[in-house]
């Protein structure tokens, strides 16, 4: 596999996750 197309793959993971955790956050600050 490409690592450039690797690393991109990691990083939208990562940027998925944090995403995710936000909405989590953003939801119990909510509560």
């Amino acid at each position: 596999m490409n690592m450039a197309l690797a690393r991109e793959a990691h990083l939208n993971t990562v940027f998925a996750r944090e995403a995710h955790l936000n909405t989590v956050f953003a939801r119990e600050a909510h509560l």
